[in-house]
């Protein structure tokens, strides 16, 4: 018997095209961005909410302070409890002066913007919180392009290292700027 079946010759590839898989990378990078922004400001929002209670919780143990010393208080002479609660605050706000005046002069993480980059013996910025690294320069340039950026788009832009490489890559959330560094 004898059959005569037509094989196809040329099948179809399974794999995406080039341009494809460029949106296919570029759409998982902006996920990966967005996501890890979500985080951050759940991060954020999640500090400020504890600063919060810990000054409530700051407040109420003063009082309770008083209330259980007053009386030595008195005994030492000290009447106004309000001029030593007083001291206490100023002492605070010069803690806090001198902590903006020394985060004032450092450049932030782009990564995760939750520590001050140090410089480390290779000359190179290093954040002490998520390891992110990268030459004086870079962080300058980007530091430009975040400015730049700020005046024409309200949106955040993510930073991700290219592995296995010193490339730095930055994509908007909102209008799709895309930066290499």
């Amino acid at each position: 018997m004898d059959l005569d079946i037509a094989l196809p010759t040329h099948r179809a590839s399974s794999k995406p095209k080039g341009s494809e898989r460029v949106k296919q990378w570029r759409q998982r990078f902006r996920q990966q961005c967005t996501d890890r922004a979500r985080s951050e400001r759940q991060d954020q929002f999640d500090k400020r909410r504890l600063d919060k209670l810990s000054e409530v919780a700051a407040r109420e143990e003063w009082f309770k302070f008083m209330q259980l010393h007053e009386e030595a208080l008195k005994a030492e002479g000290i009447a106004d409890f309000e001029m030593l609660h007083m001291e206490e605050e100023e002492y605070e706000q010069e803690q806090f002066v001198d902590e903006d005046a020394y985060f004032s002069n450092c450049i932030f993480c782009v990564h995760c913007g939750n520590a001050p980059l140090e410089l480390d013996i290779t000359r190179k910025l290093r954040c002490p919180c998520c390891g992110f690294m990268a030459a004086e320069h870079t962080v300058l340039n980007i530091k430009a392009t975040i400015d730049r950026h700020e005046l024409v788009c309200t949106g955040q832009i993510g930073y991700s290292p290219e592995p296995g490489s010193d490339a730095i890559y930055g994509l908007c959330d909102t209008c799709d700027l895309l930066e290499v560094f």
